[in-house]
């Protein structure tokens, strides 16, 4: 329950929060509001958020260690992108720079899992850019890992 509002009260300041600058370009990814007043070394940080839908499609094998299953999936993974927004951290305020960005809506990950009992590891790349290559400047290729427990 505690995880829950925590997330809950996570989203509710990410909605909360205040618009920079919408770009007046559908297509520019770098809105035009970070410059000028807006120097750098005023930019605490900045992140990309969007949502998601994925489809894996792995291999997997299994085999025991020590009477314990281990088991290593691999594949591609099909992902569909929507709803990105720009944050940046101006002086310790959390502000939207833009929710009009240049993304590929649809992209291919390479994804691998290894498990161990109740372990999980796993990676997670994308094999296409995060921007439409033909409207945006920027490269960003999205990258996951992590750790986990099953039940």
């Amino acid at each position: 329950m505690m995880l829950a509002s925590t997330a809950l009260g996570r989203i509710s300041e990410v909605m909360r929060a205040p618009v920079l600058k919408i770009t007046d370009h559908p297509q520019d990814p770098i809105p035009d509001g970070l410059s000028g007043t807006y120097t750098p070394d005023k930019i605490d940080d900045g992140y990309y958020r969007y949502w998601s839908l994925r489809l894996p499609i792995s291999v997997q094998f299994q085999w025991r260690v020590g009477g314990n299953k281990m088991a290593f999936s691999f594949g591609p993974e099909f992902e569909w992108r929507f709803s990105m927004k720009s944050f940046t951290y101006l002086q310790n305020n959390k502000l939207m720079v833009s929710d009009n960005l240049a993304y590929n809506p649809f992209g291919v990950n390479a994804l691998a899992v290894l498990n161990f009992k109740s372990f999980v590891i796993f990676g997670r790349t994308g094999l296409t850019q995060l921007f439409n290559q033909d409207n945006s400047p920027i490269r960003v290729t999205p990258v996951n890992l992590g750790i986990g427990f099953s039940f």
